[in-house]
């Protein structure tokens, strides 16, 4: 029997082959691309099973290969958390898969909520870039439960911070793949973290490819943005502005003033008192460091120092994961968050979520996994 074979356009080909991150050299290796040279060179066109492969990988609906020219696919993009604080480019199509599946989430969330009541969060909106970030962290620290320096009972500090805030009404989701596939992982370099506010509800999602420390940062300063209620912004002036505030509030919020007063008894300070209060408190040493700055308890130069000597002293190795892992429950309630998956849950157990909906908004396939994840059990005749 002949194969069906797909017309698709030279352009649309070349578009989606560049989308797979993967040369032709490097796709002709496995099966279903082995002809990839014949389809650049016209030769032949994929088979209805090779394009559907195609477009799987190059993370686009199947249906974008049919089209004449390419389609532009990056979403309204948020406003990102970069490492270095600075506007995202071309994004790659695993962080873009991640923002449509945030956004399609919080649409749910925010439309379900309307219907079968919700809370929203007390916080959003309650700030503004003519305030002082100290002072906002200061009342924020009290709203949320914040305390510097207490025990986390055995929590990580991003999870303990993170179900204070998702307390606070705000759905917080940390993942270091797309969803919960494991092998379309995030890049830590590309973005740390990102905002999404729709209807009166707001969606933190943290990238935790990146350092637990980093990751606590990233947390705090997304929450600057959900108090700010700034998801994304019309200029790099305004950027920059609300950037740098979430940033001082971050600081603020994680390192108060008196969670390092005692560096005025320590002299000098070295990176044994910095490591242990990164220990302590949960920040980086290089966070505390500059936050030492701008208290006015450490020169500059000295912080400069002190960091570099720290990091050729420790090396961490940012997102590399223990083999094994929890179960899948325990799983998707870190990538989803806790707010979410109670809201599934709830629409699940009354019948207003779909089997086929409760896959595309959890990530997973089999009904088994769906309701573990969502402590569904059935009412038993």
């Amino acid at each position: 029997m002949t194969p069906v074979r797909v017309p698709i356009s030279q352009e649309v080909l070349q578009w989606a082959i560049t989308r797979t991150g993967k040369t032709t050299t490097e796709l002709a290796t496995q099966a279903d691309f082995k002809h990839v040279h014949d389809w650049m060179e016209r030769k032949k066109q994929p088979t209805l099973k090779q394009a559907r492969s195609l477009a799987k990988k190059a993370g686009i609906p199947f249906g974008y290969l049919l089209l004449p020219v390419p389609v532009e696919v990056t979403p309204d993009l948020p406003d990102f958390r970069t490492e270095k604080n600075t506007r995202l480019g071309e994004t790659s199509k695993e962080l873009e898969e991640q923002i449509f599946q945030s956004q399609r989430n919080l649409t749910w969330y925010a439309e379900n909520a309307a219907v079968y009541g919700g809370r929203c969060p007390e916080l959003l909106n309650t700030a503004n870039l003519n305030q002082s970030p100290e002072t906002v962290a200061h009342r924020t620290r009290e709203i949320v439960g914040w305390s510097p320096g207490t025990s986390t009972n055995g929590k990580t500090f991003v999870n303990l911070l993170a179900e204070q805030i998702e307390d606070c009404g705000i759905v917080v989701m940390k993942s270091s793949t797309v969803g919960s596939n494991t092998h379309s992982r995030l890049d830590r370099d590309e973005f740390r973290g990102f905002t999404l506010i729709e209807d009166g509800y707001a969606l933190i999602f943290v990238n935790t490819a990146d350092a637990a420390t980093a990751n606590l940062f990233s947390l705090a300063h997304e929450l600057g943005h959900v108090l700010l209620g700034k998801q994304g912004v019309s200029s790099d002036e305004e950027h920059n502005r609300i950037e740098q505030w979430c940033n001082k509030f971050a600081a603020a919020f994680l390192l108060p003033k008196e969670s390092l007063a005692d560096s005025k008894f320590v002299n000098p300070i070295d990176i044994e008192y910095l490591g242990a209060k990164s220990r302590q408190l949960g920040p980086s040493v290089e966070a505390i460091a500059w936050r030492m700055v701008t208290l006015n308890l450490l020169a500059p130069k000295a912080a400069g120092a002190l960091i570099y000597q720290w990091k050729n002293l420790v090396q961490p190795r940012i997102g590399e994961k223990p083999k094994g892992g929890p179960r899948p429950d325990v799983m998707a309630r870190a990538r989803l968050g806790s707010n979410f998956i109670a809201a599934l849950s709830e629409a699940y157990g009354r019948g207003a979520l779909t089997y086929r909906d409760a896959a595309r908004l959890t990530g997973y396939r089999k009904v088994s996994t769906i309701e573990t994840v969502l402590d569904f059990r059935p009412v038993m005749g």
